[in-house]
């Protein structure tokens, strides 16, 4: 058995090693999917270093490549993306929202930092190393991989009982109840929770089939067979909806470019969902068409949507910067896990407005991208399929937190390496350039 505490203040080092030793690319992809996929996830009590916030699995990233980033790949810090303004912007706003609803300035620092070390902090290191297309590459073609290996962790769980996180270091890291499913479980590995992996995983069998219409000699189609059994073992009807709806806006965008309403619309469904949560009755056939396929499937979605319905009176109260923290807000007895609600309840809508007008920000970057092939060249399919997935992942943040960190980055790399590689660049200008040196080298023999 590994003490988390341990494994996290080791990967602090491996982390700072990767990046002294490594391309900035290699280290930053296996230093994130390392952390994300094998540390301890939801510790209950970890251990604080002085003045930041506690470990866990996307901070300790922070902690080891930042001090690395800054001595050896100094060169290519600066700002990489002008709309990841948006997201300092929410960090500040989570400091004013503490202050206004009368707490101690400490704690909107302390809340401003956890966000700045575990999510922008890691976004902006993506942005630093992930320069150029191949680097992007390089790390959706490992994520795949490694998930594909992954796999074979969540067949077995699947089967046997999540009780590898246990094994290794000693305790659940959810409510073990929360995965049985009649005489299987939902795996959770080191992800953290079932739901998660499934999402997860949704991701993966659409990024591998995206890969394998590209035609890409380094993803083989029998490799899709893999993620696509984990994501069956994972029993979570909404993983599985998020794959299906993201493979049919795949075939609806696949030969025709992405316009600029679509993006605004799952911005629009949030906003219709808000307005009429306020009565559940809205939703009841909703309800009522899940029960004819799983009842327990419909007594989860009618208890969301009563969350929703209760909690939209606190949030009208305090509109603008929210209740300071989750805890001030928060009804007692009655839980949630959606993300939006958390935000617009805790932070207000002026924080929850920068960090979706940074996702808006995205799908807008991938759009552009994705259309903006050259005519003739074949279209780039990774690119359709990681807009899906961000676009039905913004509404998912209505029911459950939809936008992983995870996700948030594997589809935020993908708006970086706008540029190509420097190497093939220099290869590019030399044979641009052979013709001319020719016929110099041609002048000069005959003088």
């Amino acid at each position: 058995m590994i003490s988390p505490d341990h494994a996290l203040l080791f990967w602090i080092v491996v982390s700072f090693v990767l990046t002294a030793a490594m391309q900035g690319h290699k280290a930053f992809t296996w230093a994130f999917l390392g952390a994300v996929f094998f540390l301890p996830a939801n510790l209950p009590e970890s251990y604080q270093l002085p003045g930041l916030p506690i470990l866990a699995k996307d901070s300790v990233v922070t902690y080891g490549m930042l001090p690395a980033t800054l001595l050896f790949h100094w060169r290519n810090l600066g700002l990489k993306n002008k709309w990841d303004l948006l997201l300092l912007a929410m960090v500040v706003c989570a400091v004013v929202t503490s202050v206004v609803n009368g707490l101690q300035l400490y704690d909107g620092l302390s809340t401003a930092l956890c966000y700045l070390v575990q999510m922008v902090l890691v976004l902006y290191l993506m942005r630093v190393h992930l320069r150029t297309r191949d680097h992007v590459k390089y790390f959706l073609k490992s994520f795949y991989w490694l998930s594909v290996f992954y796999s074979v962790l969540l067949v077995w769980e699947w089967r046997m009982s999540p009780q590898l996180h246990t094994d290794l270091y000693g305790y659940f890291p959810h409510q073990f109840l929360q995965m049985a499913r009649g005489s299987f479980f939902r795996p959770v590995v080191f992800i953290g929770h079932g739901l998660d992996m499934g999402y997860l995983y949704a991701v993966v069998v659409l990024l591998g089939y995206a890969f394998i219409r590209n035609r890409d000699p380094d993803i083989p189609p029998w490799t899709l067979l893999l993620p696509a059994v984990g994501l069956m073992c994972c029993m979570s009807l909404g993983p599985i909806l998020l794959a299906l709806f993201g493979w049919m806006l795949f075939k609806v965008y696949e030969r025709r470019p992405i316009g600029p309403v679509v993006t605004l619309v799952p911005f629009g469904v949030l906003l219709l969902c808000l307005h009429y949560c306020q009565d559940q009755s809205n939703f009841s056939f909703l309800v009522e068409f899940f029960n004819r396929i799983s009842p327990e499937r419909a007594e989860s979605l009618h208890y969301r949507l009563e969350a929703f319905e209760l909690y939209i009176q606190n949030i009208v109260n305090h509109p603008v910067f929210g209740h300071g923290t989750w805890g001030r807000g928060r009804i007692e007895g009655l839980a949630t896990d959606s993300s939006l609600l958390i935000y617009l309840l805790a932070y207000g809508a002026a924080f929850t407005l920068c960090l979706y007008a940074w996702y808006f920000a995205q799908l807008t970057s991938i759009r552009r991208k994705v259309n903006a092939h050259p005519e003739g060249t074949p279209r780039d399919y990774v690119g359709v399929a990681l807009y899906g997935v961000f676009w039905l992942a913004i509404m998912l943040n209505f029911l459950v937190e939809g936008t992983t960190l995870i996700l948030v980055v594997v589809c935020a790399s993908y708006t970086g390496g706008l540029r190509p590689d420097p190497e093939k660049r220099e290869e590019k200008e030399e044979k641009e350039d052979a013709p001319a040196r020719e016929m110099v080298a041609a002048g000069e023999t005959l003088e």
